[in-house]
């Protein structure tokens, strides 16, 4: 983008605002559809607030992990393999770890580190 004359900081922050939008227009159809169409249990008795912080926190950190890895990965075709295949394994782990090891009490504090464990 630096041949182009595009400053950098504008690069990145028009990318995190593009990135964000497209990520709430999908958590909004997903919540929409859970509560309303429906009518999913978890969705109707769970506060609205308290799924609009959830979803927006696992939104930021999913975009916060994707330009921690573009620091990485140049290819965009490797970058869609390697995301999907750390997404999927750190979720199974995740519930691996809550349903095995953390079901009575809190995981430490540097699992939270992780986008995935924190949700």
């Amino acid at each position: 983008m630096k041949i182009n004359g595009l400053n950098l900081a504008n690069y990145w922050i028009v990318n995190f605002w593009f990135n964000y939008l497209y990520y709430s227009i999908t958590a909004f159809i997903f919540f929409v559809v859970g509560k309303y169409i429906f009518e999913m249990i978890v969705f109707v008795k769970t506060s609205t607030m308290i799924w609009f912080f959830v979803l927006n926190g696992w939104g930021l950190s999913q975009i916060s992990l994707a330009f921690f890895m573009s620091v990485f990965i140049r290819k965009s075709a490797m970058a869609s393999i390697v995301g999907y295949a750390l997404s999927i394994t750190l979720m199974f782990l995740a519930a691996m770890l809550s349903d095995f090891v953390y079901r009575d009490y809190t995981a430490s504090w540097y699992f939270f580190l992780i986008p995935t464990f924190t949700f």
